[in-house]
């Protein structure tokens, strides 16, 4: 997946030290793919072009990043405008799943084909991932 991060010119920056991920992940998901898990377990950030866009990692997860945003600010927001019965203002997204399930059902079907990478790339970058 490096590759393809780097050729759809984000900036993926490895970790030398692998984190237990799978643990933290389990509490959270009720699946998640391995190979996700250890692409974000060998990974300190990757962040897209325009920096508005990156991958959470093993710190984002466990709550000890730096970062602004908690691991789950989205589900955060919403909750607290549900709440006061209004929806929450976010960017213009493009839906690449109906829920985390769906995502992994079809990243695991992704790496499990010839093109695996390139296919999660696109899944996940859309056309300029390849």
């Amino acid at each position: 997946m490096w590759n393809e991060l780097t050729a759809a010119s984000w900036s993926p920056r490895g970790s030398s030290e692998p984190a237990a991920l799978r643990d933290v992940l389990s509490t959270r998901f009720a699946t998640v793919p391995e190979p996700l898990v250890q692409f974000l377990a060998n990974t300190q950030g990757a962040v897209s072009p325009d920096g508005t866009t990156w991958f959470l990692n093993a710190a984002d997860y466990a709550g000890a990043s730096q970062s602004a945003f908690a691991w789950n600010a989205w589900k955060l927001l919403s909750l607290e405008a549900a709440e006061h019965g209004t929806e929450p203002e976010f960017e213009e997204v493009t839906v690449v799943a109906r829920s985390i399930e769906a995502l992994s059902t079809d990243v695991e079907a992704a790496f499990a084909r010839t093109a695996a990478v390139t296919d999660v790339a696109r899944l996940l970058f859309g056309n300029a991932a390849g």
